[in-house]
C-alpha cells in the first residue's frame, strides 16, 4: 500500500494509526496534528451531507443525522471534488441503516432533496420551439411515435410516503399537525430560472413523465392501464411534463388533488423564500469579523475607564492621544471609590488600584486575542460587580457588555487573534 492509499485509509479509519512516515514541519507530534486533520475531514464531509440534506437532519434531530452521516462518510468517501453532488448514495444507506428504521419515509424524503440538488445543477437546455412543436402534433399519425426530450432539471419521485407534505412543512408551507407520513404521494421537482420548486402530482402522471424520461414515444404511454383516479391520464400529465421548459405552463390543479396547495408558488411562498434568502445571506457573516469588532469595542469600554483612574500614561488610537509615561493612580480615583462607587470588602485605595490594573490589563489582552476567553471572564466579574453594588440602574448597558463578553468566552476571539496562532502550533482547534 502506498503512503498516500495509507494516508487515505487512516484519515477515515480512528482505529488505524498516523502513518509512520508523516513529519510536523514544527517538530511536534504528527499523530496529534493528523488527528486534527482526520477531525476536521470528517467533520466537514458531514457538514457537506447536512447542508445537502437539511430536513432529513430536521426529521431526525442533529446529533442522530450528524452520527448518521459519519458512518455513511467513512463507507463512502467523496470520489470527486466537487462536493455538491457528495451524497447521491445517501439515501439508500439510510434505507438500509438500522438505527433509523422508525422512520421508514425518511430515506424517500432524502432522495427528494437529492433531486432539488440535481435539478439546481442541471444543464440549462432551450425548451422545443411553439411552431416546431404546432408543426409536430399537427400530423395525427404520427403523434403516437413522437419522443419526447425533457429538461434535464426535472425529476420525479413516486413514494409509498408523505414525502412532498413533509418537505413542505419544514418550509413553513404547512403543518405537521394531521400529517400522516405514511400517506404515499408523488413528487415533481423542477427549475424555473434559478429557483428549483417540489409540486406534488398523481401517481399515473408520475409514471407518464418516468415512461418520457425512460425513452418511450407518446403513444406508448398513452395505451399503459395507469388510470388510477378520474382524470390522472397522460393529458393530466402532459403540463408537468413541458413545465421543465423555461416559457412553458404551469402544472393544471384538479379538483380531487390533495396536495394543490403545493403544485404553484403562489404569492403565499414568496415572502418565505425571501426570508430564507436573507436569512442565507446574514449566514455569510464570517464570525472573525464579528468577534473582532466586539473585542475592539469593549476593550475601548474599559480602557477608556481605566485612563480616567490615572495619570501619566495617557493612549487613544482613535483621536490620536500618546502619552508615554509610569502610570500612576490619578487624584479623583481614590475618592471616586470612597465617595460614589463603594464597593464592598475591599479598601477604597486597594479598589482603584485593582480597578485601574485590570481596565488595562484585560482590554490589552482582549484586542490582541491573547488569553481571550479568560481576560473576558475577568471583564464579566467587572460588570457584574459595578452591575450589583455600583450602578443597579444602569442595567441595559451592562447588559450588552455581558453578551459581548459571553460571547467572546462561549466562542472565542476567531482566526484574527494570538489565541489561534497558539492553537495551531499546538495542534490544538477548537
Amino acid at each position: 500500500m502506498s503512503m498516500q492509499q495509507q494516508f487515505a485509509a487512516a484519515l477515515l479509519d480512528p482505529q488505524l494509526d498516523c502513518p509512520a512516515q508523516l513529519r510536523a514541519w514544527n517538530g511536534s507530534d504528527p499523530a496529534q496534528r493528523f488527528a486534527v486533520y482526520r477531525n476536521n475531514v470528517l467533520s466537514s464531509l458531514v457538514d457537506a451531507l447536512a447542508a445537502s440534506f437539511p430536513v432529513a437532519q430536521q426529521l431526525v434531530g442533529e446529533a442522530f443525522f450528524r452520527a448518521m452521516a459519519a458512518e455513511f462518510v467513512r463507507g463512502a468517501p467523496p470520489r470527486s471534488r466537487i462536493l455538491a453532488y457528495y451524497g447521491a448514495g445517501f439515501p439508500a444507506f439510510i434505507e438500509g441503516f438500522a438505527p433509523a428504521a422508525g422512520l421508514p419515509y425518511l430515506a424517500d424524503v432524502a432522495r427528494l432533496e437529492l433531486l432539488r440538488i440535481e435539478a439546481y445543477h442541471a444543464a440549462d437546455a432551450a425548451p422545443v420551439a411553439h411552431d416546431a412543436l404546432a408543426a409536430a402534433l399537427a400530423t395525427p399519425e404520427r403523434v403516437g411515435a413522437l419522443h419526447f426530450q425533457l429538461h434535464p432539471a426535472l425529476g420525479v419521485l413516486a413514494s409509498a410516503f408523505a414525502v412532498v407534505s413533509l418537505w413542505a412543512a419544514h418550509q413553513g408551507e404547512r403543518r405537521l399537525t394531521g400529517l400522516d407520513p405514511g400517506l404515499g404521494e408523488c413528487a415533481l421537482v423542477q427549475r424555473r430560472a434559478l429557483e428549483v420548486e417540489v409540486l406534488g402530482i398523481r401517481p399515473g402522471a408520475a409514471r407518464f413523465i418516468q415512461a418520457l424520461q425512460q425513452g418511450r414515444p407518446w403513444g406508448r404511454p398513452q395505451q399503459t392501464p395507469w388510470r388510477t383516479t378520474p382524470n390522472s391520464t397522460s393529458a393530466t400529465a402532459w403540463p408537468s411534463c413541458s413545465a421543465a421548459a423555461p416559457s412553458s405552463a404551469s402544472p393544471t390543479p384538479t379538483k380531487d388533488n390533495s396536495h394543490e396547495q403545493f403544485r404553484r408558488p403562489g404569492p403565499r411562498r414568496r415572502p418565505v423564500r425571501l426570508i430564507a434568502w436573507a436569512i442565507d445571506l446574514c449566514k455569510l457573516i464570517p464570525y472573525s469579523l464579528v468577534a473582532l469588532l466586539g473585542r475592539f469595542s469593549i476593550a475601548a469600554v474599559f480602557w477608556k475607564s481605566g485612563q480616567t483612574k490615572i495619570e501619566g500614561l495617557a493612549i487613544d488610537i482613535v483621536e490620536g492621544t500618546f502619552e508615554l509615561g509610569l502610570p500612576r493612580l490619578s487624584a479623583s480615583a481614590v475618592p471616586l471609590f470612597e465617595h460614589e462607587y463603594q464597593v464592598p470588602l475591599l479598601p477604597a485605595e486597594l479598589a482603584a488600584q485593582l480597578a485601574a490594573f485590570a481596565e488595562h490589563l484585560f482590554p490589552i489582552l482582549i484586542l490582541l486575542g491573547l488569553a481571550t476567553r479568560f481576560s473576558a471572564l475577568a471583564l464579566l466579574g467587572m460588570t457584574l460587580v459595578i452591575q450589583l453594588f455600583v450602578y443597579p440602574g444602569a442595567y441595559p448597558t451592562h447588559g450588552v457588555w455581558a453578551a459581548v463578553l459571553l460571547l467572546l468566552a462561549a466562542k472565542g476571539p476567531g482566526v484574527l487573534a494570538l489565541d489561534q496562532l497558539i492553537a495551531r502550533h499546538y495542534g490544538y482547534n477548537r
